[in-house]
């Protein structure tokens, strides 16, 4: 099983913002039915101007390559919506404590 980490943008904040409050019980569901593959997950504000604008947000997630774990980013219902604007993928190794 490999660890990965992925950084998820949203689109600009209008759009942003009507996506998430009509769908977000849907993505949370999402998110706690796969929370054996998406170990952590949070939301991230951009804080470069507006410290509460939302950003987009941080998972990390174990899976066995990498189109598993492009399979799960599809199958968030975020995604199907466009909400996402850019995904960045990183493999993550060993750390240390």
């Amino acid at each position: 099983m490999q660890r990965w980490i992925v950084i998820l943008k949203d689109c600009p904040e209008a759009k942003a913002s009507q996506i998430r409050e009509q769908r977000f019980a849907e993505h949370f569901s999402f998110l706690q039915t796969n929370f054996d593959r998406i170990v952590f997950s949070c939301g991230l504000k951009d804080v470069s101007g507006d410290p509460e604008r939302p950003y987009g947000g941080f998972w990390m997630v174990e899976a066995e390559g990498k189109a598993e774990l492009e399979e799960l980013i599809r199958n968030d219902p975020y995604f199907g919506l466009g909400l996402r604007e850019n995904i960045e993928i990183f493999r993550a190794h060993e750390g240390y404590i």
